[in-house]
This record gives C-alpha cells, structure tokens and sequence, in this order.
C-alpha cells in the first residue's frame, strides 16, 4: 500500500460505517438478473437528447453499462469496461499515456468527451484523457456512450463520441458503500484499488453526499522495448496513482458539486528512446459547478448553471534527454450557461440555451515556456448557441438540434443534427445525421502553424428486433469523414512538439449485437468492423495505405455472461478478440526511418466469480482472473512517433471485497 494507513481506514470507516440514511436492502443481494432485457431496454436515456428516451427511440447509437454489469464484470479499471463496447480501443500517446480511438480513428486529441458528473474531464491543455487506473469503476451507478457524435448538445470534444459516467453521488444513492482490490501478477502486487461512498437525504428537499479513492497499480509487468532496442522491466517502472474526492449537494433544485482528480504516471518510456530514469507525469483538475432550475410552470422551466474547472495536466520534471525542460502548466475555465425546456404540447419538446466559456493558461515557473503571444500566460474566449427538438408522432419520432458556436481565433461553425426514430412492435429503426466540430486547445493553437478547427460529417443507420421479453438483436453502420483532422506530430531529433492540419480522413463500418437476459444469467455478443476511408493522408494510415489505420484493429469480438451457480453465487467470462493490427516496432538500420509491421490476432479471456451477501448481508466477495492465457495486450501508438507498442497488463489474479449498508 502507497498511502497512510489512517487514510484508507477513514475512507473504509465512512463508505461502509456511516450512513445518515435508514439501512435498505442491500443492491448486491438484489436478484437483478430477474429483470427482463425489455425492462432494461425501456429504461429512460438522456445522454442523446434532451428528452429521456428508451435505448431503441434515442437518436443516437446507445451503448449503456449498469453497476450491477460493472460489478459482475469483476473490472479493475475504467479499460476494463470500455473495451466491451463495440469500436471503443486503446492506444499510446507518448510517456506511458494510454488513450482511446474509436470505430478505427484516434480519439485521444480531444475527439472523445469524457464526462463525470456533469464535469468535463479532457483536460484543457491539449484536450487529452488518460487512462488506466484511472476513475473508480465502483462508484459508478451507470455509463452511457453515445457511438457517434454530440457537439449540437455537448460541444466541440464530443466529435465522435461521449461517454458520460453517472456516480452513485449523481444517482443520490443513499446506502453507504465500500470496495476494496488487490490483484497479483507473477512478480508479486499488481494493483490495489479503495474507495467509499455515503450520502444521504436530510427531509424531502436536501441530499448530500460524499465519495473518495484511492488506487495504486502497475502499467505491466512486461519488458518494454523501445524502437531503438532498449529495453526496460516495467515492473519496475509503470506505476499509476490515482485519488478522488466527489461531493454533491442539493436543496429542491439547487445543486452544487465539486470534484477533484489526481492521476500520477511513472513512466520511463519517453518519447521515442528510453529516459535514462524514470519520471513522474502528473495529471490533476478540480472541477466545480453549480445549478438552479426555476418551473415556471408545468410546461416551461429555466436553469441557469455555472462551471469552473483548473486543470494541471502534463506536469513532468526536466527531461534533458528527451529536449524537456520542467513543464508546470495550469489552465483554467469558466463557463456560464442558461437553459429552457418547453413543452408547448404533449408530444412536442424544445430547449433553448447559450452558454460562454473563457479558457485561460499560463505556465508554471520556468522562463523556457511561452506561448505563440510571447506571454506565459494566454486565453480565448467562445460563445455556444444551441437549440433541440423532440417531436413524438404516430409516423415516428423526430429530434432535430443545432449548435453555433463562435471562437474568438478560429470564428464561427454551425453542427446541426437530424434524428429519425421509430419502435413498432418488436422491431425499431434509425436514420441519424450530426455534423461535429473540434476546436483546437490551447497548446494545439500554441504550437499549430496556421491550425484549423476539424469538422466532421457522420451518418448512422441502426435496426433492432426484441422477439421475446429476454432477447435482443441491434445491427448499424456508420460512415464517418473528417475534414482538416488536427495531427500531432514529434520530431525525434529536436524533442519538439506540433499540430498541423492534414487532408481528411475517415471510417465506415458496422456494428453488431445480441443480448439475452434470463433468471438464470445473461449472455452479451457484439462485433465491430471498420475499414478507413476519404483518406488523404498517412498520418494515421500505414506508409502501404490500405483499408486500415495504424494501431486499431478492423475486427473485434466480445463475449461477456453471467450464470448463476447456486443462490449468491455467480461466474462471469469475458473474451475480447481482435484482428491483427500494423505497429511501428523497429526503425531502418540504413535510413533510420521507423519501419511497421503486423501485431499477431488475440484473444482476451477473464473470469470473475462472485459470491453476493457473502457469510454477512451486504457483503460481496470476488475472485477474478484476468488474461488466463497471458496474451499481454499492448497499446499500439496509432501514428508515427517514433513509439514502440506499449506493453499492458498480462496474467493477473484478484480479490475483490465490497460492504454496503
């Protein structure tokens, strides 16, 4: 353990001894299995319009994780989770970070919108997420992913998609929780995860809450081998500390909430060749917010809000190796944002909303950072207009939204949004259309030469047939073209960074899925396959070309289930299975250019057992093992920079002990 005992048995003391509320039934002894797929399917979902909708009349392409799907899913991180979702994989960016591409395309750039809480994660900087380790997978009460665009509702991060992470804080859980793992690889500790989470209501009118973790873990316990030839134990040299501390209070429909996240990456990886030392990468943000929505009437609300968040991302000391000097940045936002729902008639829903955000960055103190103002400190300011509608008829359901947004360096852009939905019977259907932007952050304007916002153009068809109660079949494909994509790009030989506009780029695919849910268990299948296209150019490609982008995989397969053994007690497989995938490995010995190659098929495996009220109500006690036949998966650089694949955790063993009042 890397923190003071007294800490983690305060945390263990408040999510699993204190609770203001009155003791209910304990969730984990819940028969949730017995509920149907119907029931599941049918459970309002807001993350795609304003409008709660079912998963089959959203407009949008749904993927949505229960806690009680998370929990049997034995996941030990954040990664876990997502990589059963179709078209959601990993990738390494530089210095150990992991991020994520989505249906073949690099997401990391700010192309995928993280949200907690109603907090914006992608930090400020250079509008990155990081993961593993990272974000306490139990204290989640749900994940909603929209697999397709939202910036007509969320903005420019939500280019290609959103995932939005309601805690069990959001939810107003009042029950007392707590969770303890510790897993083992084959040289000893692995990773040790602890976290708790209380709250409740005070009367009919106030709840507060309160949620804390901590986490230590290592990357890998493989040998990294740099392009070059130098090689490293990761053992050693990969640890990822995360902690978090959530609060939520709310009186009627006043709410304020504050979250902080601290995430440190030892990494000794670099940006090409080995660092002689390993170094620390600190990622940390603190993020506030507050709401009130006024009912002027039954049909006709107004809620203004105000979000501030500071983010520190990228804090490294000097690297005098890799042309760094110590970088100790600190951005800051603040936005203000009026919203107003209006149902004119039953079948007929509007909201309205403006919101301005003013970035603002300066560096920490060392004078060998400045910005493109020759100023260590800069800020831009943004101006949102954004409109929806939600029309229910006997034909279908039509959503229709609209977003300008104008940016002080770049101007104006309009993403619009078109959504056809219709559920008949057992069968239900889509046709969906959304323009998305991306507007470059601060170090990407900082260090872009003449840089553009990208846009991005997707259309979405989705079918379903429900034949029983307990039994679902959901099929889409997709067609994705962004224009003028923003690129990152890393000259080894000086150390420097920069962003560029390239061309355009894009994927088309399908996605498949089946699912069955019985008293007995559940059974969940999916298939993803892209293939590039609107091509033109090889930042992402391979130097060949072809239909693929470097680092992702064109197929993917994943099973998960539940079986109930005997009353309490239940086994939980998961396999994930991908294509093989072209990886920068070596460079030329005679030119000293980096050379790609093809990373070999795999096939995941993890078992997780669960014995639920476990000797104790309210006590569960889970047994995972994970990657049984030591694939080792690896996060490949999904560009050429110099980065050799990134090796991830292999073989683990865990133990997983939750409490809740």
């Amino acid at each position: 353990m890397k923190y003071p005992f007294w800490i983690c048995f305060f945390l263990v003391l408040l999510g699993g001894g204190i609770s203001f509320a009155q003791t209910q039934e304990p969730e984990g002894g819940k028969d949730l299995l017995a509920h149907s797929l119907e029931d599941l399917l049918n459970m309002p979902v807001d993350v795609a319009s304003r409008v709660p909708k079912s998963r089959r009349t959203s407009p949008g392409v749904i993927s949505t994780i229960t806690r009680e799907e998370i929990a049997n899913s034995g996941a030990r991180d954040l990664i876990d989770v997502l990589r059963l979702i179709p078209g959601i994989e990993f990738g390494v960016d530089i210095l150990g970070t992991v991020g994520i591409g989505f249906r073949g395309n690099w997401g990391h750039e700010g192309k995928v919108l993280l949200i907690v809480d109603g907090h914006e994660m992608n930090e400020l900087m250079y509008s990155n997420t990081e993961f593993g380790n990272h974000y306490f997978v139990d204290q989640i009460e749900q994940i909603d992913v929209i697999r397709g665009p939202g910036s007509a509702i969320y903005g420019g991060f939500a280019e290609l998609a959103v995932i939005r992470i309601t805690t069990r804080l959001e939810a107003e859980k009042e029950n007392g929780d707590a969770s303890l793992l510790s897993s083992w690889s084959r040289h000893g500790y692995a990773r040790q995860t602890l976290q708790a989470t209380t709250g409740a209501r005070l009367g009919e009118d106030v709840f507060i809450g309160f949620s804390g973790g901590l986490g230590y873990a290592r990357r890998s316990d493989q040998p990294y081998t740099d392009i070059y030839g130098g090689t490293f134990d990761m053992y050693e040299s990969s640890e990822m500390k995360s902690s978090n501390i959530n609060i939520r209070f709310r009186w009627k429909d006043l709410i304020a909430k504050l979250l902080y996240d601290d995430y440190v990456m030892e990494s000794k990886d670099g940006y090409d060749a080995l660092l002689p030392a390993s170094v620390d990468n600190r990622f940390r943000s603190y993020n506030a917010s507050l709401s009130n929505t006024w009912n002027v009437n039954p049909r006709f609300s107004i809620t203004p809000e105000y979000k501030f968040k500071a983010h520190q991302p990228w804090q490294l000391p000097d690297i005098p190796t890799a042309n760094v000097t110590r970088y100790d940045p600190t951005a800051y936002q603040h936005l203000g944002a009026l919203k107003m729902d209006w149902t004119p008639l039953e079948n007929f829903h509007v909201l309205l909303g403006g919101e301005y955000r003013h970035d603002f960055a300066e560096y920490g103190n060392s004078a060998d950072w400045v910005f493109k103002n020759g100023d260590d400190d800069i800020g831009f300011g943004s101006f949102s207009v954004f409109g929806e509608s939600n029309w229910e008829n006997s034909l279908f359901d039509l959503t229709t939204g609209i977003r300008f947004d104008w940016h002080e360096e770049f101007g104006s852009m309009f993403a619009p949004r078109v959504g056809l939905t219709k559920a008949w019977k057992k069968f239900h259907g889509k046709a969906l259309y959304s323009r998305a932007f991306r507007s470059p952050s601060i170090e990407q304007i900082n260090f872009g030469s003449n840089i553009r916002r990208e846009k991005t153009d997707v259309f979405e068809v989705e079918v379903g047939w429900t034949p029983t109660a307990h039994l679902f079949f959901v099929a889409n494909y997709f067609d994705i073209r962004i224009k003028d994509p923003i690129v990152y790009a890393f000259d080894s030989s000086t150390g420097e960074d920069s962003y560029l506009n390239l061309g355009k780029m894009g994927s088309r695919g399908t996605e498949f899925e089946f699912r069955m849910r019985e008293k007995w268990g559940s059974l969940s299948l999916n298939y993803s396959y892209y293939h590039s296209a609107y091509t033109s150019t090889h930042a992402y490609s391979p130097p060949s070309g072809g239909s693929r982008y470097v680092g992702f995989p064109s197929h993917k397969w994943t099973f998960s289930g539940s079986w109930e053994l005997f009353e309490n007690l239940t086994l939980h497989p998961s396999i994930i299975v991908i294509s093989e995938r072209p990886a920068y490995q070596t460079v030329s010995a005679g030119t000293g250019t980096s050379e790609i190659s093809e990373l070999d098929p795999e096939a995941v495996v993890n078992l997780f057992i669960r014995y639920r009220s476990a000797f104790l109500k309210g006590l569960n006690i889970g047994l995972g093992f994970y990657d049984l036949f030591n694939v080792g998966h690896a996060f490949v650089q999904p560009y050429d920079g110099y980065h050799s694949p990134l090796p991830g955790s292999a073989r683990e063993v865990a133990l997983k002990i939750e409490y809740s009042l």
